[in-house]
């Protein structure tokens, strides 16, 4: 590329020697012997961690606090992130679960009128580690061909030997209690549905019927690493939603009186249970949880003879 001028000249100079003497390095080592190294952003350290991969175009805040990613370093395949950077608004939990966060490119300076953060300022402050300037490329070729494997992300061990050794140990994710990670500590009322959420966005009518005495449906939803937006949804399909632990006995269930449980179980449940993460709960033999079409705005109770 021909350079303009003779600021041109300096710019260029200027940042070769910034990306050089400025950045931090970070490396990336996979259980399979591959290194690869970038540079690091976000909070520094190193974490390990089920090296996976998101073909999103949008919306890597909500990738980042989806509770799914627990025990996971997410890489995503499109190049440039975090050029719209973040909001308190776009998030799917209470805190960010991945253990790290590789891109081809950070933007350094957003661009939104809702941004109120940089993307790098954000994994800093949640200690979360992000790696740029690798061959995502390559890393995703990778893994769709040999499947996810564990990995090591670092900031502060940049000798390829001994990462490759810390991969090579690092205990896998299945089997690990990720659920109590990223479930609530504690039962609370969910009030927020898709109007507060996005002003301009026009709902359906609500296909779930009201009781028979005409008040809103009483759901309880079994948070096992629930996102947001599932319970935005109930909410519009005019449910009075209460979300509980996944950890909460069928006794403090019932003790809300609830029309239908719907339970999330996310992909830690089926990472702890080392299954297809499907889930079937019966609440004393009175009622069985719906466990999808919720996402279209549909409650389905099924009440057991």
């Amino acid at each position: 590329m021909q350079e303009a001028g003779p600021h041109g000249r300096i710019w260029s100079i200027f940042f070769g020697w910034y990306q050089i003497h400025m950045r931090q390095v970070a490396k990336l080592a996979l259980a399979d012997g591959t290194v690869y190294t970038g540079w690091g952003w976000g909070a520094s350290g190193e974490v390990f961690g089920e090296i996976v991969f998101n073909t999103s175009l949008t919306g890597y805040q909500e990738i980042l606090t989806d509770p799914s990613y627990c025990g996971q370093i997410v890489t995503m395949t499109y190049p440039l992130i975090g050029n719209y950077g973040v909001n308190p608004e776009d998030v799917e939990s209470h805190g960010l679960s991945l253990r790290g966060f590789i891109i081809r490119e950070l933007c350094e300076v957003p661009s939104n009128f809702r941004s109120t953060e940089s993307l790098d300022s954000y994994l800093r402050r949640a200690g979360v580690i992000g790696l740029e300037g690798i061959d995502t490329r390559s890393l995703v070729r990778r893994l769709r061909t040999q499947g996810a494997m564990n990995g090591v992300l670092s900031t502060v061990d940049l000798d390829n030997a001994s990462l490759i050794a810390k991969a090579q140990s690092s205990p896998s994710i299945v089997g690990q209690d990720l659920v109590s990670e990223v479930m609530p500590k504690e039962a609370f009322a969910w009030t927020e549905n898709l109007a507060s959420w996005a002003p301009t966005f026009t709902a359906p009518t609500p296909t779930v019927p009201t009781s028979s005495d005409q008040r809103p449906l009483k759901v309880v939803a079994v948070d096992y690493g629930m996102k947001h937006n599932i319970l935005r949804h109930l909410t519009q399909a005019n449910c009075q939603v209460t979300v509980v632990p996944g950890n909460s006995t069928a006794e403090q269930i019932l003790a809300h009186q609830p029309d239908g449980r719907f339970a999330w179980p996310c992909e830690p449940v089926r990472r702890r249970a080392g299954g297809d993460g499907r889930l079937t709960l019966e609440v004393q033999g009175r009622f069985r949880v719906s466990r999808h079409g919720l996402a279209r705005d549909r409650l389905r109770r099924h009440r057991v003879a």
